[in-house]
């Protein structure tokens, strides 16, 4: 893992087997100025959330 101080963030995380590299993620681009937080943090008005329990995977 390949980690930025200034951003607190991975910018680049590899998985390696023997030499072979089965996962490679990479950030390409850091925008570091958001004007509208909300708009990254807010769902669109189409999204239906569905609440889960422990009890719905595992029974009771």
């Amino acid at each position: 893992m390949w980690y930025s101080e200034k951003f607190a963030t991975p910018l680049k995380y590899e998985l390696t087997i023997n030499d072979a590299v089965l996962f490679s993620f990479v950030v390409t681009e850091i925008i570091d100025e958001i004007s509208n937080v909300n708009a990254v943090f807010t769902p669109p008005s189409e999204i239906m959330f569905q609440e889960t329990g422990i009890n719905l995977i595992f029974g009771d």
